[in-house]
């Protein structure tokens, strides 16, 4: 691998964050820049296997603000799924500066 440059900070300008509200899990996305689009799907980190939840293969966000889509936000029931480590999410952004998928992880259950 080479990286053209590390920066650390304390929240960079483009994240993915998650949430457990009582029996739902709240994924959002957010930008620098505003976006057309933002669409999450989820891995098992073992073997980047791409895991279904409740039948979909994928998360469409919806924006907070539709007259500024800088942060994206949606809520699934918790997954009830088991994973060998913890779960990985790649968000695909479009429309955005951004042109590399975003990621981002959900620990396991303890």
């Amino acid at each position: 691998m080479h990286f053209k440059y590390l920066k650390q900070m304390q929240k960079p300008d483009y994240r993915i964050e998650t949430k457990r509200i009582d029996d739902r899990l709240e994924v959002r996305v957010f930008l620098k820049e505003p976006a057309e689009d933002v669409m999450v799907r989820f891995y098992d980190a073992y073997c980047m296997v791409m895991l279904r939840l409740n039948g979909e293969d994928k998360l469409q966000l919806l924006p907070i603000d539709e007259n500024n889509p800088v942060e994206w936000s949606a809520q699934i029931p918790y997954p009830d799924v088991k994973t060998k480590s913890h779960m990985l999410l790649k968000a695909v952004i479009l429309g955005s500066e951004i042109k590399v998928p975003l990621w981002g992880r959900l620990e396991p259950e303890k």
